[in-house]
This record gives structure tokens, sequence and C-alpha cells, in this order.
């Protein structure tokens, strides 16, 4: 049986849904078209949104990205590529990952961020991941690799970039968010780089990742747990659930619409931790990561380890909150750097 509170949040989340959907049958888009232009794939970052500043600033600088480059990412990813096509500012990135967890109207504030020609510069350029949830099963689990390159207009966007961003009981108050009349979760927790790099080719996409759980770390890196968690990872589902929006007081899942905070119902079934909500992954590592080059940026002194630098996607050390987002900027400039350097000296032997 539904409980008020139940019916109350599923509301809630219809009304953040963006524009109906439930006319048109859900689909993938293609492939996606490159038009000869190398492509650029961001992954998720949480609160280390600052290091793709940084990448972006110096990839722009050296002619890698242009006003034409095919861009796409999931979560903070999806942002940083929404930002360099909407031709915003890198300090606009910052603010744009921080609307996204305002308490008060986030939409008033991202829209007041967002140009209203935003369709038409994301259209065909980029790409957002999101993860889409089976509307019939009451759990997270097994959520679908949803990749939207199509945006009707500015609601639309807007609502794909709160979707692509929906961490549950963290950036919303709620376990998940509603896009186009669909469930859905941050594009971290299903979306991998075959989906992200068009037509899957992930040799010919250049693939930048701000946290170091998503690549296979070598040397100082690799003994640390938290640098490569394969084994809760399973295989992205590509086919998109058809779920009717016009049952959705009777989804099973909307029995998990109202948990947050999830310290309430731990324990309880069916109760889906996020530690528990597999994310899908390849074993394919990105070209640009922080520590890939060298040793993390040191904070108040002291040497970052990659168990930290994991953790602050959700938290940045108290108290050093502005030395922590400058060495995440900073790290991401130094890496960017590095990486052409090493490209560099890779065409000249060719």
């Amino acid at each position: 049986m539904k409980s008020s509170t139940v019916v109350g949040a599923m509301a809630v989340l219809l009304a953040l849904a963006g524009p109906a959907a439930a006319a048109r049958r859900l689909a993938q888009p293609g492939g996606g078209s490159t038009d000869g232009k190398t492509p650029i794939a961001w992954f998720g970052s949480g609160l280390l949104i600052e290091y793709y500043g940084g990448v972006a600033q110096v990839l722009a600088k050296a002619g890698v990205i242009t006003k034409d480059t095919p861009l796409s990412g999931n979560s903070g990813g999806a942002l940083a590529s929404a930002a360099i096509a909407m031709g915003l500012e890198f300090t606009d990135l910052i603010k744009l990952g921080g609307v996204l967890k305002s308490t008060g109207s986030p939409e008033a504030a991202l829209s007041a961020i967002v140009p209203d020609n935003v369709a038409s510069l994301l259209n065909g350029r980029v790409r957002m991941g999101i993860s889409q949830l089976d509307a019939s099963q009451p759990t997270f689990n097994g959520s679908a690799a949803w990749v939207v390159d199509s945006y009707t207009d500015k609601a639309d966007a807007m609502s794909a970039m709160f979707a692509t961003s929906c961490l549950p009981c963290f950036l919303v108050n709620t376990s998940f968010c509603m896009f186009r009349d669909q469930p859905v979760l941050d594009g971290g927790y299903s979306v991998s780089w075959e989906q992200l790099c068009p037509g899957g080719d992930t040799a010919n996409c250049i693939k930048v990742s701000a946290e170091t759980s998503t690549a296979i770390h070598l040397g100082q890196l690799s003994g640390e747990e938290c640098a490569a968690k394969l084994d809760t990872r399973e295989e992205a589902v590509t086919q998109l659930y058809q779920n009717d929006l016009a049952n959705a007081a009777e989804w099973p899942l909307a029995d998990m619409a109202d948990r947050c905070p999830e310290a309430e119902w731990e324990g309880q079934e069916p109760y889906v931790p996020k530690a528990t909500m597999f994310e899908a992954f390849y074993p394919v590592v990105p070209d640009i990561y922080p520590g890939k080059y060298g040793p993390l940026p040191k904070l108040n002194g002291t040497e970052i380890r990659a168990c930290d630098w994991a953790g602050w996607t959700r938290a940045l050390p108290k108290g050093l909150e502005l030395e922590a987002a400058k060495a995440i900027y900073g790290q991401g400039v130094v890496d960017a750097t590095a990486w052409l350097a090493e490209r560099a000296k890779a065409g000249n032997k060719a």
C-alpha cells in the first residue's frame, strides 16, 4: 500500500520531470556523428568539478577544444560539456555545479545561467548520460544507460542537467528524479565510456575523469583500494525500460521515492544503499585523470592520497574548501598539460 508520503514525493518528482514524453516510445540516439572531429568524454565528478575547469582551460588554449568539438559526459562531466557548448566561462562551470546542490530554488538559479537558446547549442553536439530505472522493481540496481543528445527547448535541457546529476539523498532530497516522465538517477550509475564515446569508439575519443575510482591506476596509486573498484561493477544495460507514467502511483519503485535520509531506512527491505548501486564499468583507462602523471597535489602541506581525493567527490575538507577547490583546479591544469606533452612526444616519434 502506498503511503500519502510516497504519493506526495511522487507528485514532487513529476512536477520536476520536465517536458512530457509519454507519447513517444523511448529509444537510444544514433551512434553520433563526429564529422572527423575528435570527441571528448567527461566522466562524473561530484564536487571535483573544478578539475574539469582546469582541464578544459588547457585544452581550449591548445586548440583541442573548439566551437564544434563533440562533447559528452555523466553528471559533472555532462555539466562540463554543456558549459563548454554554451560558451560559459570556466568560473560559471563551478557555479553550475553549485546550483544543482542548492537547497533554495535551483531551477530559477540554473535558468539564470543557462541561455534561452541552449537547446540549439547542445543539439547534436552534447551527449548526456542518464541512468534510467526500471519502475517495475523496488530497487535501483540494473539501471539502463540512457544517452540523450537532442533537447526540445530550454526546459528540457535544464531537466537533463538535473537528471544526469541526480545523486539520491545528496544533490536532491528524494531517492530518484524524473526526466521526460521516466525515473532516473545520476548517469554515473550506468553509463560507461562505451556509451559516452560516439559509436562506442573509445580509442579515438579523449576520455577525461576527475575521479580516481574510474581508472585502473598504475604506480603509486595502485595499492589503494579506492583507486580501482572493479568488483562492484556490472556490464551496462542499454535497452531502455518502457515505464508507463499513467501507472506511476502503482510503480513498485514508488516505494523508494521518499527514502531520505538513508540512515532512517538502513537494514529495512527493500533497501538499497549507494554501495550496492552497481556502476557500469569496462576496463577502459581514461586519457586524463588525477595522479596519472605524478603525485596528487598537497593540501595544507600534506600530500593528498587517492582515497582522500575520492572522498572529495562528496565533501571537501571542512575549513579548507577554497584551498581544496584551487588544488583540484590546479591538478586539472597539470594533468591536461602533461597529456598534451605526452601526445606531442608521441606525434614526433611517429
